[in-house]
């Protein structure tokens, strides 16, 4: 009996706390920072590491997490590393000179190392490599495309490969692996020829320079762009709940302190609007993966509701191909699904509009995390990671290829265009989800 007394003594004391958290503080950090529910860190102990505030605690530098973090694997409180031990003073170096290639995966890459490899790219290799700039972020900064695809004619049209990185700005392994691919496929190209004369190629490594800039300079756990909100004390808009699908719906938040703020309005980011705009001019885009980091997942439509697309088997399929080159490497497993069934609701992300624009494949990429915060992997464990990060994403790429090879073989002169779903089929999703359980759970990838 003493138990259950204390046990529905700790279950109002949580009630109490829970319909405080808007007037008060949550776990005795200010209000005027991201905060999270407990009750929805305990409903899903897999984004306990992305919930907490940061940067707090009872000492310089000391984050104090609830002591409950513990059951799930978390230490209660740790000292974070400098964020001065990412600075670019000490990662810019000597300039290389020649043919020298400007890029090292043993460091991660700076803002402006990133501009400086594609410019080399773009010198050394005229003939395979096209780089872009398709916009400008909030601060200026270029938004660069790489277009590889070989100067000989093929028949037929080639099925277009769209990638995207860095969306998040903490998420540092995940430009990290765009730019691996895009090294393998162009100085590697004797290895590959067979994915870059019959596919093509468009990877844009760094969508969000600028909050990737900040988290390398001043808050290593910084997520959004730096645009500037109705709030002075609170910058930065979550571009990947910037696009218009379901804007501003679960999942989302109109408050500009936290991290999952959608911004004024769908594409009021210049960094999102810049994808939006250069993915439309391609047309028929075969697959499209957006980079992320972490929690190693495939994840596929929809996000914004409880329902699969018409051909999520295709989805499926294609996800556990790349499930297994994964795990084949290291061993390293991820899980594939849809993102609301495996992570929780999430309106207005790139995934779930290029899909609703004729997309064919679409993925979300979760890749490894590690560190303290799982988001800072460390630089020791990015080949790794690198490393079997590419060979997922390369079985894809060869599935497409066979797709291709298959229909020429076949006669036809085309894959055929994905379908668009209906403005009808997505709304009926999107209800579908406002009761499911998963709704309930809020994602931060």
């Amino acid at each position: 009996m003493k138990i259950a007394a204390l046990i529905l003594l700790s279950l109002a004391q949580l009630s109490i706390q829970s319909s405080k958290l808007r007037r008060d503080t949550l776990f005795g950090l200010p209000l005027d920072q991201p905060y999270f529910s407990r009750q929805q860190a305990s409903q899903y102990p897999a984004s306990a590491r992305d919930v907490y505030p940061q940067n707090y605690g009872s000492a310089p530098g000391y984050v104090q997490f609830p002591g409950y973090a513990s059951g799930f694997g978390y230490p209660t409180g740790y000292a974070p590393p400098p964020v001065g031990n990412y600075d670019y003073a000490q990662r810019e170096g000597p300039k290389p000179a020649g043919d020298v290639s400007p890029i090292t995966f043993q460091r991660y890459s700076t803002v402006d190392q990133i501009d400086a490899y594609l410019d080399y790219l773009k010198g050394r290799y005229p003939e395979l490599v096209d780089v872009q700039t398709i916009g400008q972020s909030v601060e200026g900064r270029k938004i660069r495309v790489v277009k590889i695809q070989p100067r000989i004619a093929v028949k037929g049209p080639r099925p277009k490969i769209l990638v995207d990185a860095g969306i998040h700005a903490r998420e540092w392994i995940a430009p990290a692996v765009a730019l691996y691919m895009i090294n393998q496929l162009v100085e590697n190209n004797h290895l590959y020829k067979n994915l870059t004369e019959n596919l093509e190629w468009h990877i844009i490594p760094l969508l969000n320079p600028d909050g990737y800039a900040y988290s390398m300079t001043e808050d290593r756990m910084w997520r959004k762009n730096r645009a500037n909100t109705s709030n002075p004390q609170c910058p930065g808009v979550d571009l990947n709940r910037n696009f218009d699908i379901f804007f501003g719906g679960q999942g989302t938040s109109q408050d500009p302190c936290d991290e999952t703020y959608t911004g004024a309005g769908p594409f009021s980011e210049p960094e999102a609007r810049a994808l939006r705009d250069y993915a439309m001019s391609l047309n028929h885009i075969r697959l499209y993966l957006t980079l992320h980091s972490y929690g190693q997942y495939f994840l596929y439509p929809w996000g914004f509701g409880d329902s699969l697309p018409r051909d999520w088997k295709d989805l499926d399929k294609l996800g556990r191909i790349a499930q297994h080159a994964v795990q084949k490497v290291r061993g390293t497993k991820y899980r594939v699904g849809s993102s609301t069934r495996l992570l929780g609701v999430g309106c207005g992300g790139s995934d779930d509009y290029m899909k609703s624009k004729g997309a064919k494949y679409v993925y979300t990429v979760e890749m490894r995390g590690g560190g303290q915060q799982g988001f800072d992997l460390p630089e020791s464990e990015m080949m790794p990671a690198i490393e079997e990060s590419w060979e997922g994403l390369k079985s894809m790429a060869y599935f497409v290829l066979k797709e291709k090879i298959a229909a020429k073989k076949s006669g036809s002169r085309t894959l055929g265009e994905a379908e668009r779903p209906s403005a009808g089929h997505l709304m009926k999703s999107y209800l579908k989800g406002q009761n499911s359980p998963y709704a309930t759970r809020t994602r931060l990838e």
